[in-house]
């Protein structure tokens, strides 16, 4: 008796699973035997390695777009780990306008007396070019309000739109309403003026920054108009089919058009500020994390700095004054820290000089604090106290300037509209380790160890140095990063 042959339709299933196996794995043995793991070398150059301890410093090397290296010392001792980076990201870009539009009060009167003037145009090309023409309508205005416009740019179709309150101006400003027929490049518009267009407006526009676009969207609201500045997070996004649905339409000369001030979507204050204090606006906001929470800073108009402890929605745990003043001219950067129960930031003048200010969070009040006085030839990266509070570690970068020859092939590629008649000379500066010290808590004024960390050149670091000369730029090359210690697992309590 035959047999007969069965067909398995999952049978190529199992095929393609075992070739991605093999793929993976494949890339593991890579990781795992012919990443350079010894690219990071670690030097003791003065004093005991035994003041090393207590501290876990880490970093991440970049040796390709998808190929990293990261590092870790802890207590003196050095390990390395290579990993794939991770294109996915949870952040969403953001696009944010402001709009000063007419009042809803205003607009007959502002309608009835502007002027208006034929406009045409065509867009596209070809065979697919589409001519239009429509009116536009000038006016001039003192009395305004502020719409602010925040975008989703993630192909969700999603915004939000919200008032920052009426204003007056010194000076009358052009608003402009615009109709179009069914051919418009754009859609009919009411009478408004971006606020990025009107220069020197003599008029208090409350300043809105986004703070932070992962999972939850909040939003720093400067304050003004009687109202005091805050935080706050965005509780609902429109689509553009609701919003067609609850934005009221308006009529320019008869024609009816959407409103430019009905409000969309819901914001909520999580994070009330005290009369008269504001955000300070920091740099590399990224790094204002800790394990469970976040801090900002914030001043009174004295310039009295003030630390404010906020839980992951934002709302606040505790506020407390700081031996510190901000002088004008300064700015404020937060640095990654080592540990998730410490903050990091540097306050410094037009020079570079000012101070490094580090604090040890505990039961939500400071437990430890440091001020280190900031070298404007050297700025830390980074700092932090060893675990059991004795001493702290500072760590500045080394640069070295590479040099190198763009080739003709890579010149004629970028630069083909030029003549290459000679050879073209590039260099770079470009991070190659970090330096560490160690200071005594009690003497922060001569170090207690002097280290290093010396990397390798990764084979990215020609093209690198190539861009410079090609566009004739002066950028420095970074390929290395502090991992703020709230992002790990291993990261200290």
């Amino acid at each position: 008796m035959g047999h007969k042959k069965s067909h398995r339709p999952y049978g190529w299933c199992l095929g393609a699973l075992a070739v991605t196996i093999a793929v993976f794995a494949a890339g593991q043995l890579f990781l795992c035997v012919a990443y350079p793991r010894n690219a990071v070398g670690f030097r003791l150059e003065e004093g005991d390695a035994a003041n090393l301890q207590g501290f876990t410093l880490q970093g991440l090397w970049r040796q390709s777009e998808t190929a990293m290296l990261s590092f870790t010392l802890k207590d003196g001792e050095l390990s390395t780990k290579p990993r794939l980076s991770n294109s996915e990201s949870d952040t969403t870009w953001m696009m944010a306008r402001c709009n000063l539009c007419v009042p809803e009060e205003d607009w007959q009167e502002v309608d009835a007396a502007a002027e208006g003037s034929y406009v045409s145009g065509a867009y596209g090309a070809y065979f697919l070019k589409t001519s239009y023409e429509g009116m536009q309508y000038n006016a001039q205005v003192t009395h305004l309000e502020a719409m602010y416009t925040l975008t989703a740019a993630d192909g969700t179709d999603r915004s939000i739109r919200f008032s920052l309150g009426e204003l007056e101006t010194a000076e009358p400003v052009t608003v402009t309403a615009e109709l179009y027929g069914e051919k418009g490049n754009q859609e009919s518009y009411g009478y408004f003026v971006s606020a990025g267009a009107v220069q020197d407006i003599d008029a208090d526009i409350r300043d809105v920054q986004v703070l932070s676009s992962t999972d939850q969207v909040a939003l720093y609201i400067q304050g003004g108009n009687g109202e005091s500045g805050g935080i706050y997070c965005v509780r609902k996004f429109c689509t553009s089919d609701e919003i067609r649905k609850q934005v009221p339409e308006v009529t320019v000369h008869g024609v009816s058009v959407p409103s430019q001030t009905e409000p969309y979507g819901s914001i909520e204050e999580v994070c009330p500020f005290e009369e008269g204090e504001e955000m300070v606006v920091c740099d590399n906001q990224e790094n204002t994390r800790l394990r469970t929470g976040r801090w900002m800073l914030t001043q009174t108009q004295d310039g009295t700095l003030f630390l404010r402890l906020l839980d992951e929605e934002w709302r606040p745990m505790n506020r407390i004054e700081l031996d510190t003043k901000l002088t004008a001219g300064q700015t404020v950067t937060a640095l990654p820290a080592m540990r998730s129960d410490e903050i990091v930031f540097t306050v410094a003048d037009e020079t570079g000089a000012g101070k490094t200010v580090l604090l040890r969070m505990q039961d939500e009040n400071i437990g430890m604090q440091e001020e280190l006085a900031l070298v404007p030839e050297s700025p830390p990266i980074t700092a932090g106290f060893s675990e059991d509070g004795s001493r702290i570690m500072t760590v500045q970068e080394t640069k070295k300037e590479l040099t190198g020859t763009v080739p003709g092939s890579v010149q004629e590629h970028y630069l083909s509209s030029q003549s290459l008649t000679e050879e073209l000379q590039c260099s770079a500066m470009a991070v190659t380790g970090w330096q560490i010290q160690v200071y005594s808590s009690q003497n922060s004024a001569t170090p207690v160890l002097t280290a290093s960390l010396e990397y390798g050149l990764p084979q990215r670091w020609r093209e690198e140095v190539w861009m410079n000369g090609i566009y004739d730029s002066e950028r420095t090359i970074y390929l290395f990063r502090v991992i703020p210690a709230w992002q790990t697992e291993e990261a200290p309590a």
